[in-house]
C-alpha cells in the first residue's frame, strides 16, 4: 500500500483556522480515550477524531496534535487501546485531556489482554497495532489495525458539540416504507 501525498498548496487563500474552529464546533464527535504505554508507564489523551476507516481488514484511525503532550509516546508505540467512553465519563475525558496531570492517578484502569491500560466504564474498548502514521498539517494521523474488541457497559455515548461534552438522545426508530403524501389528484403510475 502506498502513501498518497498531500498535494501543494494552491495560490487560492484557505479559510482562517479560527472559522474553521468555528464551524467544526457544530459537527458532534465522539470522544474516546487513547492509551499507550511509554515504557513501563501508561500514557494517554482525549480524541474526538476517531473513526472507523474499514471493517475488512478492520481499520480505525485518530489524530493527535503535534503539540500534544503524549505526541512522542504515541509516535514510539507500536500498538494502542481506544476506549470508547460513555455519557458519564466527561471527568475522564477532561483529566485526559489536561496537561502536567497524572491522567491516571484518578482514573480507574486496567491492562487488557494486550498489556495496553484501558479505561474501567467504557462502553467498548479496542486494541490495536499501529498500521502507519502520516504527519498532516498541524496533527499526526495514526492509522490502526484492530487487534481485538471488548464490549463493555451499554449506555450513551459521550460526545463533544458545542465546546462541550452531551449525551445524544436517541430519535424514535424511522420507518422506511411508510406511504407518501401526494397531492389530491395525484396518483402513484404503474
Amino acid at each position: 500500500m502506498s502513501v498518497v501525498p498531500l498535494r501543494p498548496p494552491q495560490a487560492r487563500e484557505a479559510v482562517a483556522p479560527d472559522r474553521l474552529r468555528s464551524a467544526l464546533r457544530r459537527h458532534a464527535a465522539s470522544v474516546v480515550v487513547v492509551t499507550v504505554m511509554d515504557g513501563d508507564r501508561p500514557a494517554g489523551l482525549t480524541v474526538s477524531s476517531f473513526t472507523a476507516v474499514s471493517l475488512q481488514p478492520p481499520l480505525v484511525s485518530f489524530c493527535i496534535a503535534n503539540t500534544a503532550s503524549s505526541l512522542d509516546a504515541v509516535e514510539s508505540a507500536d500498538t494502542f487501546a481506544v476506549s470508547l467512553l460513555g455519557s458519564g465519563q466527561a471527568d475522564v475525558a477532561t483529566r485526559f485531556a489536561t496537561r502536567g496531570v497524572d491522567r491516571f492517578a484518578q482514573t480507574p484502569w486496567e491492562p487488557d489482554a494486550h498489556g495496553h491500560p484501558v479505561i474501567a466504564g467504557a462502553l467498548a474498548w479496542l486494541a490495536c497495532a499501529t498500521e502507519t502514521q502520516i504527519p498532516v498539517g498541524d496533527h499526526l494521523l495514526v492509522l490502526g489495525r484492530v487487534l481485538d474488541v471488548r464490549p463493555g457497559r451499554t449506555g450513551r455515548p459521550l460526545v463533544h458539540h458545542e465546546g462541550r461534552f452531551a449525551a445524544p438522545t436517541p430519535l424514535p426508530p424511522f420507518r422506511t416504507g411508510r406511504p407518501v403524501a401526494r397531492p389530491a389528484g395525484d396518483s402513484p403510475r404503474s
